[in-house]
């Protein structure tokens, strides 16, 4: 029934486009820059830089930067490491409403549409106050369409391997003012490939394809929104309904260690986020963004790699609800905002033993976040800006399943950022930062189906960021740079280590000492002619963990200590265009069963992309991922998607 009515809305718009008259400006970016403000280099991936990665989910967007790593985990999920950073360390945000499920603290980028997107903003380092406390280490805000401007409306089908066929309608239309718009997807791939079969000796491979790593998955955004004389608003609604296979554990023997051998038949993510902007006089607006998220996850677990006898499942439910308040004031050479941040959750879980016909009572978790802060800018000059915030956050576990109460915990942070324009061509920004994520309640609690064991004292993270930044735009030559020196010191990182219970390996999230961090990230672009461009990027990292109180030093798993990307765009007549991309990353380390140390293996991975004009309004695009069919290893037991391809066309509306 859901197909068939997203189908008819699909139907139905194709004949109702029209451009929006008004354009809803800004609305719901979180970070707003201001006269007086001293930023951050931010980097942008625009709708130009979309098309050109073509990407089916949002986890592709991210493949050709070096701020951001995706690593496919063992829950099967795509998650986002900004900076070498653990996935829960930074936030991601929907039109200021954040996409994190407060539950685990991540989101399944994998499953995620891209076709509403307008542009993302990427924020690294100590981020401002406005995004709120678990932003630890950056943010990434994704802004929605607000009209069709650019040619971004279209109708969007492609086929590939792995059974792989996505079909996207994306449109708009203004009524009475009101602009109101449509993206629609629906995504299906079979069982992916795999480019070794040495690093999974114990997956179940059928045809060259890993077993149980199918997915399906629908999606849809609508949006409505008007733009008044000194308010704007935008009502947004995002549904995605999913389901999919989860790889087990390939390097793990079943006789030692069972891996997770999960299916989710649903996975619903449904968020409804309101944002709105007015304008109280000609130096002072108040923003607000405020946000409903409902997501609904059943797993079911089976006894071993044929996926026949289920064991146990497992019903997750949570209700979010979040507000954002901003009231900023802009003078002459001062500024000032105050911020306010509201999040609460309620999560309920039960478990069911179809053998036995028992079902577990439920248990019922929430979590509160608060966070008040506020910040000012001050032009010393017409060269140089600073600004110094500082906010208090709070955490609270109201309800914890009937187990122990965990102490209301709470942390300051801060922040100070150095902003000097030498002239037009040259940038540089110093920001020092303190900042803080508190544990989620499934670090605190989850035992992920008898994997875990608990340890409800966690304490907070913290960390001390600094980033050097400076950026460049020739005169004499077509080329930009952006350079960051940055370092992080981490006060009671979270991680996880395996403990022998009873003969059995179980996996216990615990605070160590202490981490330190420095790197050093790059991205330069160079116009070679005008039909040429080169992007070449990277990220060079280490990380050491302090000595705990045992005289170890644990180690720091999964952080590559290089990741390079070198993007080519060549036009080779206007009818055919190509985009070549080679990414290379090494030097990451992960632990066995028993806790042995790893390197994992290299990378060097090839992407091709070509683009066909075919009239002003029909395209033809065909995409070869991992041509040079590279094993990629993120995670011992986890290696990438090999080889695939995929053709498609695109209708311009």
């Amino acid at each position: 029934m859901k197909f068939r009515l997203f189908f008819l809305f699909i139907s139905f718009l194709f004949h109702v486009h029209v451009i929006a008259s008004e354009v809803i400006d800004e609305l719901a970016v979180i970070a707003q820059d201001t006269e007086n403000r001293a930023t951050q280099i931010i980097a942008l991936i625009d709708k130009n830089e979309l098309d050109r990665n073509i990407p089916i989910v949002l986890s592709d967007v991210f493949l050709n930067k070096s701020l951001i790593g995706i690593r496919f985990n063992s829950r099967g999920e795509s998650v986002l490491r900004l900076r070498g950073s653990n996935e829960r360390q930074a936030a991601i945000f929907l039109d200021g409403a954040s996409l994190n499920i407060p539950w685990d603290g991540r989101v399944d980028l994998g499953l995620l549409p891209v076709d509403m997107i307008d542009h993302i903003n990427i924020s690294k380092g100590a981020v401002p106050i406005e995004y709120g406390s678990n932003a630890m280490l950056g943010a990434v805000e994704i802004l929605s369409l607000n009209d069709c401007k650019n040619r971004v409306c279209s109708f969007k089908g492609e086929f590939g391997s792995n059974g792989t066929q996505s079909y996207n309608l994306t449109n708009a239309k203004t009524i009475d003012n009101y602009q109101l718009i449509f993206s629609g997807s629906y995504r299906k791939r079979d069982n992916f490939s795999y480019a070794g079969r040495e690093v999974i000796p114990f997956a179940p491979i059928i045809d060259n394809e890993r077993v149980n790593t199918d997915s399906e998955s629908i999606s849809s955004w609508v949006s409505i929104g008007r733009q008044l004389e000194s308010t704007s608003f935008k009502l947004s609604y995002l549904l995605v309904d999913a389901k999919k296979g989860v790889p087990p554990a390939g390097h793990i023997d079943p006789n030692i260690k069972k891996p997770r051998y999960w299916r989710y038949p649903e996975w619903k993510l449904e968020q409804t986020t309101f944002n709105l902007i007015h304008n109280i006089n000609n130096n002072t607006f108040i923003k607000m963004a405020s946000w409903f998220q409902e997501f609904t996850q059943d797993i079911d677990q089976f006894s071993d790699m044929t996926y026949k006898l289920l064991e146990i499942t497992k019903n997750d439910k949570d209700s979010t609800k979040g507000l954002r308040v901003i009231l900023n004031t802009d003078r002459q050479q001062f500024s000032a905002r105050f911020v306010g941040n509201y999040q609460s959750t309620k999560h309920f879980q039960q478990e069911e033993e179809p053998q036995s016909l028992s079902t577990l009572s439920g248990l019922k978790y929430s979590q509160d976040l608060f966070s008040l802060g506020a910040e000012i800018d001050i032009s010393v000059s017409e060269e140089l800006q600073v600004s110094l915030g500082s906010s208090y956050d709070k955490f609270k576990t109201p309800e914890t399943g009937g187990r122990g109460s965990q102490p209301n915990l709470s942390n300051w942070a801060s922040n100070l950022t150095f902003e000097w324009h030498l002239d037009s061509n040259f940038y540089a920004s110093l920001s020092i930062g303190d900042r803080a994520r508190f544990p989620t309640l499934r670090e605190l609690y989850g035992v992920a189906l008898e994997k875990f064991i608990i340890n409800p004292n966690l304490k907070p993270e913290s960390a001390v960021i600094t980033d050097l930044s400076f950026s460049w735009q020739l005169d004499n030559l077509p080329l930009s740079i952006n350079t960051t020196f940055w370092s992080t010191k981490i006060n009671d990182a979270i991680s996880k280590k395996q403990i022998l219970e009873n003969g059995k390996w179980f996996d216990q999230r615990y605070n160590i000492a202490g981490s330190r961090g420095k790197g050093f990230s790059f991205d330069a672009s160079y116009l070679v002619s005008n039909k040429m461009q080169i992007q070449f990027n990277g990220n060079l990292q280490s990380h050491e963990a302090e000595i705990g109180q045992d005289g170890l030093r644990p180690p720091i798993l999964l952080r590559p200590e290089t990741q390079l990307n070198l993007v080519a765009d060549y036009e080779w007549s206007d009818q055919l265009s190509i985009r070549l991309s080679l990414q290379r990353i090494d030097g990451a380390l992960d632990e066995d069963v028993g806790g042995r140390l790893l390197v994992l293996n290299s990378s060097n991975r090839i992407d091709a992309n070509f683009f066909v004009n075919i009239n002003d309004s029909w395209k033809m695009f065909i995409v070869l991922n991992n041509l040079n069919d590279s094993l990629i290893l993120p995670q011992l037991g986890f290696p990438g998607i090999g080889r695939e391809y995929r053709i498609g066309f695109e209708r311009l509306l």
